[in-house]
C-alpha cells in the first residue's frame, strides 16, 4: 500500500464511504436550499423535493447546475454570486473569479470561508503525499497571482490556520505562471534544487525553452516529480512525452477551482482519485443530465459536500471523462477519473 495522509478516510470501505456521502448530501442539500436563492428557484421550477433524494442514485433527479444558468441569474438579479452565497459576505475569507482569459461576461465568482479553506488544505495534503512528498522537501508551486492555490492553500500567510506547506513541513517556492516568470522558475530551481514542481503544460514548455537558451537539458534541472495542474485530463501520450523529456515522474492534477475540486493520480497512474468524502462525481449526458452507463465517457458533474461559502450541486463541467469505482492498487478506495 502507498503512503496515505488520512488512511481511515482514503481506504474506507465502499459501502461505508457511500453512507457517509449520503449523510453529507442530505445536509448539504438542506443547507443550499435554505440559504441559496439560485437553488430555491431551480428546485421549485424543476418540481423536485429534497425528500425525493433518498439515495445517491436519486441525485440525478435534480437538475444540473450550468454555467449559463448561473450567468443568467447574475445578469437578472445583479448578484455577483449568482444567488449561491450561503453566508454573510463578512464571513468570506476570500473571493476569486474563474481561471479564464479574457474574463468572461458575468463571470462565476467563488467565495470561500475559513472552513472551506481548511478542508481544501487537507485534500491537497493527501495529494502531495500521493506524489511522494516528504517533510523537508523543497517544491516549486506556480499559478496566477490572483488564484487561491498558492495564496490561500500552499503558502498562505497572515491566516489563523496552517497552510499545506506548514502541515506537511515542506519548503514552498511560490511563483507566477506567466511567461515572463519562466527565467525566474529556472533560476530558483538551479539555486534551491526543488524535488517537485507544480505547473501547467504551457509553463513547462516555456521552462524547457529557457533550459535550451542556457544550453542545458530539462532533466538537468533535477525535478524528480512534476504535477501538471490542468482543467482537463491529460492523455497517456502527453504524460509520457513530458516524463521522457524531463526524466521525472509525472502526475496529472485536474482543477475545477470554482467548485473547489482537485483530483490527481497516485503512483499507480490508473486514474485521478476523487475525494468522495467531500464530493460526489457523476459522468452524465450534458443535455439530459442523466448518468451514462458505467465505464462510458461523458461530462463530469460535481456535487460539493462541504463548501459553506458558494457550494454547487451537480455542477456541469467541460471535462470529458470516464469513472472507475473499483479499488486502486495503491490501497485507496475512492473512485478515479480516466480520459475518454
Amino acid at each position: 500500500m502507498s503512503r496515505l495522509w488520512s488512511p481511515q478516510i482514503e481506504s474506507m470501505e465502499r459501502e461505508q464511504l457511500e453512507e457517509m456521502q449520503m449523510e453529507l448530501l442530505k445536509k448539504q442539500l438542506k443547507y443550499v436550499y435554505q440559504r441559496a436563492p439560485f437553488y430555491q428557484k431551480l428546485y421549485k421550477k424543476s418540481g423536485v423535493k429534497l425528500d425525493d433524494i433518498k439515495n445517491i442514485d436519486d441525485l440525478e433527479k435534480l437538475p444540473l447546475t450550468k454555467t449559463v444558468d448561473l450567468q443568467a441569474e447574475m445578469k437578472e438579479t445583479r448578484d455577483e454570486y449568482s444567488g449561491r452565497l450561503c453566508v454573510p459576505e463578512s464571513e468570506l475569507l476570500a473571493v476569486y473569479g474563474p481561471n479564464q482569459h479574457p474574463m468572461p461576461e458575468n463571470p462565476l465568482i467563488t467565495g470561500i470561508t475559513d472552513s472551506d479553506r481548511n478542508t481544501i488544505i487537507q485534500h491537497l495534503a493527501r495529494k502531495l503525499i500521493m506524489a511522494g512528498v516528504y517533510s523537508g522537501d523543497t517544491i516549486q508551486s506556480l499559478c496566477w497571482a490572483w488564484e487561491p492555490f498558492n495564496r490561500l492553500y500552499m503558502a498562505a500567510i497572515l491566516l489563523t490556520s496552517p497552510s499545506v506547506s506548514e502541515i506537511l513541513g515542506i519548503i514552498p517556492i511560490t511563483l507566477e505562471i506567466i511567461p515572463l516568470e519562466a527565467p525566474r522558475t529556472f533560476s530558483t530551481a538551479r539555486l534551491l534544487k526543488p524535488s517537485l514542481i507544480i505547473a501547467d503544460t504551457g509553463h513547462l514548455r516555456q521552462l524547457a525553452a529557457v533550459c535550451q537558451q542556457n544550453k542545458i537539458s530539462p532533466e538537468e534541472i533535477g525535478y524528480k516529480t512534476i504535477i501538471l495542474k490542468e482543467q482537463r485530463i491529460l492523455s497517456e501520450k502527453e504524460i509520457k512525452e513530458i516524463s521522457d523529456k524531463w526524466k521525472a515522474k509525472v502526475h496529472n492534477m485536474l482543477e475545477v477551482q470554482d467548485n473547489m475540486f482537485y483530483a490527481m493520480d497516485c503512483d499507480k497512474h490508473k486514474g485521478l482519485h476523487i475525494w468522495e468524502d467531500a464530493f460526489i462525481a457523476e459522468i452524465v449526458d450534458e443535455t439530459t443530465g442523466e448518468k451514462v452507463r458505467e465505464g462510458e465517457a461523458g461530462k463530469l458533474a460535481i456535487t460539493n459536500l462541504f463548501a459553506k461559502g458558494t457550494p454547487m450541486i451537480r455542477y456541469l463541467t467541460n471535462v470529458t471523462a470516464k469513472i472507475d469505482r473499483s479499488p486502486c492498487d495503491c490501497g485507496r478506495t475512492h473512485s478515479r477519473l480516466k480520459p475518454q
